[in-house]
């Protein structure tokens, strides 16, 4: 898969954008729905801005470097398709979403794994293989979606829609 490193610069942009976004959305009322119990929701956010840089560094796009409070929706767009990305130190983590994820607003969910500042790309799942109800498990905190990394697709850059059917479902 792919290794993407952030320079410094986007090191900083991705501190930042994760600290602001982490005190703008507590202060807005957005419920803080992190699925990790070893990192604070600051540090979660900094992981999320920093994999949501490196897949727009991927991929040749802008990422979305808003503030504002948001609740889901999408990280980016790439092309036509509208790209939430996930997050995991772990090597042989899964592409988790919280039950509180409703459909609509994405077409395609990108796991990105490894510590800030290096990541890797592992793969895509659509909306549709994210919220089949054979995808929830239980991880030790609850219920939870969770896409196993050999259950992800690779898109080539050129040909976004090959191997991932984002109608389905």
């Amino acid at each position: 898969m792919s290794r993407i490193v952030l320079n410094a610069t986007e090191q900083r942009l991705a501190q930042y954008v994760g600290r602001c976004r982490a005190q703008v959305n507590r202060a807005g009322g957005v419920r803080d729905q992190q699925c990790s119990h070893r990192m604070t929701g600051e540090e979660v956010d900094v992981e999320g801005a920093g994999a949501e840089i490196a897949l727009a560094k991927l991929l040749n796009v802008y990422p979305d470097l808003s503030l504002e409070p948001r609740k889901g929706g999408a990280d980016l767009l790439w092309g036509v398709l509208r790209v939430d990305v996930k997050t995991t130190r772990y090597p042989q983590g899964q592409l988790l979403a919280t039950m509180y994820k409703t459909r609509g607003g994405v077409d395609v969910y990108a796991l990105l794994v490894g510590p800030f500042p290096t990541y890797e790309l592992k793969g895509f799942c659509s909306e549709a293989q994210l919220f089949d109800v054979a995808r929830i498990t239980d991880l030790g905190r609850g219920p939870t979606r969770a896409v196993p990394q050999a259950d992800l697709v690779t898109l080539p850059v050129r040909d976004q829609r090959l191997a991932l059917d984002t109608d389905a479902g």
